[in-house]
């Protein structure tokens, strides 16, 4: 028994420190350009690094920045307030956003600049030699992305529309449904599906083609070469042309945002620190040592924001009839304009929830000399100071190390965890007053609260009874003669 609260003891340690909760991940909050990078700050200000015509000495004056996006040679901000700041290549007017309010989120294409507006509609500045600003009559709109002469919006009905330059049928996208989030680099687009799919068009969709093959993505960015898609694990698929100089993308790790520039990408840690690789000619991925603020799960949304869009009314809903006020009655003192409240960006759906069948992520841990065990998560019932990690498996030796997942997920109603009756373990879960709070923090430090409901008495063969998806969590352990199980029934808080 020492022998095992040894092992107890170093498995809780390792993940305390594997899934302590983390501040809440932001994925507007870095952007590759064509030879340049920018990233925001944890204070609201914007570093830059690489090719200097992009802006740094007015970039060096921003504050209160919630976004960036970096074309060729400018470089974009959105400010909390809703307004927009833009500094570098003055010469086609992709600058030219002072007058911008109500902006929800901002792209940078090679010489234009996208502002998506928080009722859904899009406007444009800059080049517009291949149509690339006509915007304007887009409606409902939640995302906006901007390639060297195109512009996409995904629509608020997972459809997306295009605008500008078609030469290599990168504007294509009429038939593109359930779409999650875009992307656009050059002469091409991608699209992340709902179902973590992705699709590619363009100039070097061919080479690309290797994605759609892909799984489980959250997010997808180009650059001129290639396509990169983060998956839920932290790691970074890659495909295209430029395979030499960008395949190192796949060793990185603990990845919760990634933007691809001309050839090359940057990533944003799960520490709130950036990584970069690819092309260096103008010290682009010389990104060592910025610090971004980062938020909790990875939402695959890119650095479009999705605002509150406001229906257009129907065609065939009566007008309001027009009431001539009469010249007698009191004149109505005038009151003062409401002060207007400032854009709160809206947070992400988690990725479980836009993900059909997101699977639990998994951690390995040693356990004994030799023993190496694959937990789902911690498991903290303090009315009996039980907090034990949770094994994602289980088997009768299994059990002897930690509670183990028997079924379900954290995510879906009808997750059930076992244990042996261990003073250490769920000796004490009969004993479980109802409403007593319980918590599970899963592998990437979500954490999830539940209510104790019910404690209940079962015979060893009502399996499908234990296994019933009427409650959020079950805890379940053998009476000492093993003839029947203690159940402890649980809701979401």
């Amino acid at each position: 028994m020492k022998k095992l609260c040894g092992w107890l003891l170093v498995l809780m340690l390792l993940f305390s420190v594997c899934t302590a909760e983390e501040p809440e991940k932001r994925f507007d909050l870095i952007s590759a350009g064509g030879l340049h990078t920018a990233g925001v700050l944890e204070d609201g200000t914007v570093a830059l690094a690489g090719n200097a015509r992009a802006g740094a000495a007015d970039i060096a004056a921003w504050t209160e920045i919630v976004s960036v996006a970096a074309g060729d040679e400018h470089t974009v901000g959105l400010k909390a307030d809703g307004t927009v700041v833009a500094a570098g290549s003055k010469l086609d007017g992709a600058c030219e956003v002072a007058d911008w309010t109500e902006i929800a989120a901002v792209a940078a294409g090679s010489w234009h600049t996208v502002g998506l507006k928080q009722d859904g509609t899009v406007v444009a500045v800059g080049l517009n030699d291949k149509g690339q600003c006509g915007v304007s009559d887009w409606t409902e709109i939640v995302a906006v992305m901007a390639g060297a002469g195109h512009t996409l919006g995904l629509k608020a009905d997972g459809t997306v529309v295009a605008a500008g330059d078609n030469a290599a049928g990168q504007c294509e996208v009429a038939d593109w449904k359930d779409v999650q989030a875009i992307d656009a680099c050059g002469n091409q687009s991608a699209a992340l599906l709902a179902d973590g799919t992705v699709l590619v068009i363009g100039a070097n969709a061919g080479r690309m083609k290797d994605a759609e093959q892909w799984q489980e993505i959250v997010a997808v960015t180009m650059c001129e070469a290639n396509i990169f898609g983060l998956k839920a694990d932290g790691t970074v698929l890659t495909c295209g042309r430029d395979t030499d100089s960008l395949r190192g993308v796949t060793s990185w790790r603990e990845i919760v945002a990634v933007s691809g520039g001309n050839r090359h990408i940057v990533g944003l840690k799960k520490n709130g620190m950036m990584i970069a690789i690819g092309l260096n000619s103008h010290g682009q991925c010389d990104v060592s040592g910025w610090k971004v603020a980062v938020v909790q799960t990875p939402s695959g949304e890119g650095s479009a924001v999705a605002p509150q869009v406001t229906p257009a009314p129907s065609a065939d809903v009566e007008a309001e009839p027009t009431v001539t006020p009469d010249p007698a009655a009191p004149t109505a003192e005038p009151t003062a304009p409401a002060t207007p409240k400032p854009y709160v960006t809206p947070e992400p759906l988690p990725i479980w929830e836009r993900v059909p069948g997101y699977e639990m992520p998994v951690e390995d841990a040693e356990v004994a000399k030799n023993v190496s065990l694959k937990f789902v998560g911690i498991l903290n019932i303090p009315a009996i100071s039980v907090k034990l990690p949770v094994q994602s498996t289980w088997s009768y030796e299994q059990l002897a190390y930690t509670p183990c997942r028997y079924s379900g997920s954290v995510y879906n109603d009808g997750f059930v965890i076992i244990a042996h009756r261990f003073d250490t373990h769920f000796a004490g879960i009969g004993n479980l007053p109802v409403g007593s709070t319980i918590t599970f923090t899963d592998m990437n430090g979500n954490v999830f609260r539940y209510s104790v409901v019910a404690v209940e008495m079962l015979n060893a063969d009502q399996n499908d009874e234990l296994l019933s998806k009427e409650y959020a969590m079950s805890l379940m352990t053998c009476t000492l003669s093993s003839a029947q199980r203690i159940v402890v029934r649980c809701e979401r808080k």
